[in-house]
């Protein structure tokens, strides 16, 4: 586990809790999802609009395409924490 929890001061970001984590548009190059607590359990995260960005379940565990997300907002994470690489 990383040392510090909700750090968006370096890359990656680390995400555990649900809430706001950006208004900006921010080039994404890579998301990973860890330390679920059980296979059901969820991760979603949208943009400023409120469109699905990427959804972490049982079968889908990293987002590697990446590109330009419209602001990131967390509205889901039931168990884990969220890496959020972003491209420079």
């Amino acid at each position: 586990m990383p040392q510090a929890l909700n750090d968006l001061t370096s890359n990656p970001w680390v995400i555990a809790e649900a809430g706001l984590v950006t208004k900006k548009n921010l080039k994404v190059a890579e998301i990973k999802h860890f330390e679920s607590d059980d296979a059901s359990h969820v991760v979603e995260l949208v943009n400023k609009d409120g469109h699905l960005l990427a959804r972490f379940d049982d079968e889908h565990k990293e987002v590697d395409h990446g590109g330009w997300f419209n602001g990131i907002t967390v509205s889901r994470i039931d168990s884990g924490y969220l890496l959020l690489y972003f491209a420079r």
